[in-house]
């Protein structure tokens, strides 16, 4: 199964800040009718070297179980690992709880930054995400170039490269010369992922501050779900098919956010990105956070998250043409909206020592709903 991100590192990487720190978080994360269960410690660390030095490091594990819809031939259970049988030929779409998956990644990030003498900064990362059937290895590389001499206005330029190896579930036989004995997998798929970003940051006044990027994304080389599957419908029998996407993706879109102190104790942010790919998904995301310093050890924090996006070219819910050429009945890739609320809180225990939580419920058009929380600390030193 393939995870590409956790949910966990934005929460624990962003209570970091420019100073020595070691923080360590936990996740949980549930889907409505047991369909996807997510659990993820995790732990951050920065530490400064001199002035012109910070290193970051981050680990996390996620264990991830649950059950999701598919079509699947009848008495075949299609388990993580790559594993298969297949025992008829009778397609039927079902969900139920012998479609399971029982999956583990972890992650290791490490990216550090050199800040040069005119205060300019390079960073330089490296991520590596290893699952028992997907493996994903990324580099990047960042710069910041302030464009005045107060530091109020910044550029931001970014690019990263990353590879993907993925072991192709093989459901279609139970022939080991089509299928590996040891894996379950009929193939080694592999992938690339480029990825560059440009962005300018401007300080408004003493209250206030603006942002926006733009952002480009190139995909090559096996991008279907090896654990998904479509049916084609001819007008006589049903034929089950795999999953399969176009082999190139090139996304691209902007982001835009501003974010207001507008009294002592309280500070208002409004984010908004724009996203499309020639897929034919076009996508529009809003996202609002206020956050209230109850005292001056508490912070409250509340935000409305809203997303909307088009479905893919080659989606389908139902049955496809015999001559289809693309198909994927993945519910990601259909035209959906979400909503999700939140609620955080973050308490400093001493001088050194902080506490924080939040608290989302997600909503979903295509009936999907889920909840997940974050409790974490963080210690200074």
């Amino acid at each position: 199964m393939q995870l590409k991100y956790s949910l966990v590192a934005l929460a624990c990487i962003a209570t970091l800040s420019a100073e020595d720190s070691i923080s360590i978080s936990y996740l949980q994360y549930d889907e409505d009718n047991n369909r996807v269960s997510v659990s993820a410690p995790a732990i951050a660390i920065q530490k400064d070297f001199g002035k012109d030095y910070t290193l970051d490091v981050y680990v996390v594990s996620d264990s991830v179980s649950g059950a999701t819809p598919t079509y699947v031939e009848e008495n075949v259970v299609a388990s993580s690992g790559a594993t298969s049988v297949a025992t008829t030929t009778s397609v039927v779409p079902v969900y139920n709880q012998s479609n399971e998956f029982d999956e583990v990644r972890n992650a290791y990030t490490l990216n550090l930054t050199k800040r040069l003498e005119n205060r300019n900064e390079i960073s330089i990362g490296t991520t590596v995400s290893l699952e028992s059937d997907y493996y994903s290895y990324e580099l990047s590389g960042g710069y910041l170039q302030y464009l005045d001499t107060a530091k109020n206005r910044s550029l931001n330029y970014g690019l990263s490269a990353q590879f993907n190896e993925i072991l192709v579930y093989c459901a279609s036989s139970t022939d080991t010369e089509v299928c590996d004995a040891s894996s379950g997998s009929s193939e080694a798929a592999t992938s690339i992922g480029i990825g560059t970003e440009i962005g300018l940051s401007q300080i408004l006044d003493k209250n206030s501050i603006i942002k926006g990027s733009l952002f480009l994304k190139y995909e090559d080389g096996y991008l279907s779900n090896p654990y998904l599957k479509a049916v084609k419908d001819d007008g006589v029998s049903l034929t089950l098919e795999s999953d399969q996407r176009p082999d190139t993706r090139l996304g691209y879109g902007a982001y835009l956010s501003y974010k207001n102190a507008f009294r002592d104790n309280q500070t208002f942010q409004v984010d908004y990105r724009l996203y499309s790919d020639d897929w034919g998904i076009l996508s529009n995301t809003v996202n609002t956070k206020y956050y209230y310093e109850a005292t001056n050890d508490l912070t409250l924090g509340f935000g409305l998250r809203y997303y909307k996006q088009s479905e893919a070219d080659f989606y389908q819910e139902g049955y496809f043409e015999p001559s289809a050429r693309y198909l994927s009945s993945d519910e990601r890739l259909s035209d959906f909206s979400a909503v999700t609320y939140t609620f955080e809180a973050k308490y400093n225990i001493t001088d050194k020592l902080s506490t924080n939580f939040s608290y989302n419920s997600y909503d979903q058009s295509t009936d999907l709903s889920a909840t997940y929380y974050t409790l974490g600390f963080k210690y200074k030193f």
